[in-house]
């Protein structure tokens, strides 16, 4: 898929954290935890938690599996593209200022 919308706040604070975020863009394309730590320079463990909390909130998922000697490796990739997050998942600040947005824009008009 290409694009989707975030509409839970808990799926929002999922992607927009710093770290997390990176790892959705180093899962734009198949690969395991290993060799994102390895691109983000992390140790994979750090990034566990991360990719765990994503794929419980459906942005990554495994498409695959891969054997790397005694063991075998899932491979992961982000569920879209890209995302938009939509002023519901901000709760009250982001209906807040989705009404400002939309009174500027009918007073322009």
């Amino acid at each position: 898929m290409l694009f989707r919308t975030i509409n839970g706040p808990e799926q929002a604070t999922a992607a927009l954290h710093p770290l997390r975020s990176q790892l959705l863009e180093q899962f734009r394309e198949p690969r395991s935890a290993a060799e994102a730590a390895r691109s983000l320079d992390l140790p994979r463990q750090r990034i566990g938690h991360h990719v765990r909390l994503l794929q419980q909130h459906g942005l990554l998922a495994q498409v695959g599996e891969r054997r790397r000697g005694a063991f075998t490796e899932r491979l992961l990739q982000a569920t879209s593209r890209a995302w938009a997050i939509s002023p519901r998942a901000l709760g009250a600040i982001g209906m807040v200022r989705s009404e400002e947005h939309t009174s500027e824009l009918q007073s322009q008009a």
